[in-house]
């Protein structure tokens, strides 16, 4: 998460974390992560721990298309909890060892397409881009980033990560809508 400061007319400066805007495609729920789906990288790349199970140590040579190289620090399997249509979480879990890296200087996180493809899934795009997962066939919607020209897919902590503080519904738990409820307003004059 990229902490910035504000300058609000409270007094003093305000601490907010940009991913945390709302997005119009997403207003059931804004999720607190997005990944860059990549085409072009073979692995899956987090700039962080949280979607990382069965980590072991590693350093080898990262190297982007842009031509800078780095260093990972941890593989392991890939591991979220992904949004459906049906308002259901769902555990994307992929089963590849050592499907991602941790590449602490990675300028964001990136999901895989080939990697993804390779365990089942099928990736849409078009009118209705998204991750179709195998074998529950549940659809995950892909957000557009019309300035970038680029798809992401939202991913929230897989359990495993979750600290405790907000519940987290997944697999088999119904998200249910709060109606809107009308306020009555009384004024005197």
């Amino acid at each position: 998460m990229v902490l910035s400061t504000l300058t609000t007319s409270v007094k003093g400066n305000c601490i907010y974390w940009a991913n945390m805007l709302q997005f119009p495609s997403l207003s059931h729920q804004v999720p607190a992560h997005f990944a860059l789906v990549d085409s072009g990288a073979s692995i899956h790349i987090l700039t962080g721990h949280t979607f990382l199970t069965e980590v072991t140590t590693n350093h080898s040579a990262v190297a982007s298309f842009a031509g800078s190289t780095s260093t990972d620090t941890h593989k392991g399997t890939f591991t979220a909890l992904v949004q459906c249509t049906n308002n259901r979480f769902h555990p994307f879990v992929q089963k590849k060892k050592h499907s991602a890296l941790v590449v602490p200087d990675a300028s964001r996180t990136s999901f895989n397409i080939g990697q993804t493809l390779r365990g089942g899934h099928h990736v849409h795009f078009g009118n209705s881009p998204g991750l179709l997962l195998h074998p529950t066939k549940a659809f995950v919607p892909l957000v557009r980033d019309t300035h970038a020209d680029t798809y992401m897919l939202p991913l929230t902590p897989p359990t495993t990560r979750h600290n405790g503080t907000y519940s987290i519904q997944h697999q088999h738990a119904m998200r249910v809508a709060v109606p809107e409820t009308p306020i009555p307003l009384t004024i005197k004059y």
